[in-house]
């Protein structure tokens, strides 16, 4: 589940840091910003101008800024059409600065530098306490889609985990392959199995095919054991009598290779909402069908192998009564019975007992030498 939910989490963090980035640029309040740090500027530099023509330059750099920053649609607005503003003290300060620029001795009066500061800070804390109304849906579309993408991860997270570790189907890499313990030998497991049925012990001949079949289901002498000795065995799961037919696509290949081509498949539509990202929506359409494709076909045939996907799982070797208790002294008149060529879940073992879950949902105990588990060595 954590490696499914991997590339659509890397997915989620790309999209949001696009939705960031997107948002930081297209702010309006960004442009306003950058304009009043720039009527700052301006204003330091007519303080500390010094000379007239420098102070003259900076007064005139300063007019050009307050006009864009007051949405001024005017090439050389006039003191008399900042009257119609709001604050009435824009146009005492634009008629200071013309005064400046245009008499004689350019002289500037005093405490201009201070009343063009009040003014720029107060439209300052004026602009960042009511944002614009255009901002309002963008954060609400937003907080939507980071709310819908969240739910989704969640519902990714809280999946049960079934399939099958990468380790418990695939083995140890550092073990020894001829060995007859090794559970994902599955030459090993089919020479069990033969040994089994050469001893007369059906079930157990059984269950060791089925730990062959796991591994290596394209085998041809696996593939005919394994239908020749579900077919033999009365009372197999219905799960093993299906895949032994060879009709079902799940025997192509093994669980744990159909579980990585799960993992591809998502990781291909992962890749399809990633073109979709830098807008390019027909590369993401196919990208996508193609990742649903593969991912689709894999989750078809994980659940046509039904537990045989879980690394717990295990074949019951012959007809046994489920005990309530890890003890030979439980009573075992009415208690259900489990035919041999059941599929089931070996949970946790004690002195000798196994703890199983059946299909329906019955727990109890069998013996150790009652089970051939599929992905651990045999203990028998």
């Amino acid at each position: 589940t954590v490696a499914a939910a991997a590339p659509f989490l890397v997915l989620f963090v790309a999209w949001m840091g696009g939705l960031i980035a997107r948002a930081w640029q297209a702010d309006p309040r960004r442009a306003r910003r950058r304009r009043q740090r720039a009527l700052r500027a301006a204003i330091d530099a007519v303080r500390v101008a010094p000379d007239t023509a420098r102070r003259c330059g900076a007064l005139l750099d300063w007019q050009r800024l307050a006009a864009q920053s007051l949405a001024l649609d005017l090439a050389v607005p006039t003191a008399a059409q900042l009257r119609q503003l709001d604050d009435p003290r824009w146009a005492a300060v634009w008629a200071d600065s013309e005064r400046a620029l245009y008499r004689e001795d350019h002289t500037l009066a005093p405490g201009w530098c201070d009343g063009a500061l009040a003014l720029l800070q107060a439209r300052g804390d004026h602009a960042a306490a009511a944002p614009t109304p255009m901002a309002r849906p963008a954060r609400a579309r937003f907080l939507r889609r980071a709310a819908a993408t969240a739910m989704l991860l969640l519902g990714l997270a809280a999946l049960p985990a079934q399939a099958a570790e990468w380790s418990d189907v695939r083995g140890d890499a550092s073990s020894t392959a001829s060995a007859p313990s090794d559970p994902t030998d599955w030459i090993a497991r089919y020479n069990l199995a033969l040994a089994a049925a050469a001893a007369g012990r059906s079930g157990h001949a059984l269950g060791e095919t089925v730990a062959a079949f796991a591994q290596a289901p394209r085998q041809p002498a696996v593939r005919a054991a394994f239908a020749e000795r579900v077919a033999t065995q009365p009372g197999s799961d219905a799960t093993l009598a299906a895949l032994a037919h060879g009709a079902q696509p799940a025997s192509w290949l093994a669980a744990w290779q159909w579980q990585m081509a799960l993992l591809t498949g998502l990781a291909i539509v992962a890749a399809g909402g990633g073109f979709g990202l830098v807008r390019r929506p027909r590369a993401a359409l196919a990208v996508a069908a193609i990742g649903l494709l593969v991912a689709g076909s894999a989750g078809v045939a994980l659940r046509q192998y039904g537990a045989l996907v879980d690394p717990r799982a295990a074949v019951v070797a012959q007809d046994v009564a489920l005990r309530t208790l890890p003890t030979d002294a439980a009573p075992v008149e009415g208690a259900p019975r489990v035919a041999a060529g059941t599929l089931v879940r070996a949970e946790h073992d004690f002195l000798g007992w196994t703890a199983i879950r059946c299909a329906d949902g019955s727990r109890g105990w069998l013996r150790r030498g009652e089970l051939v588990e599929i992905y651990r060595a045999s203990r028998v």
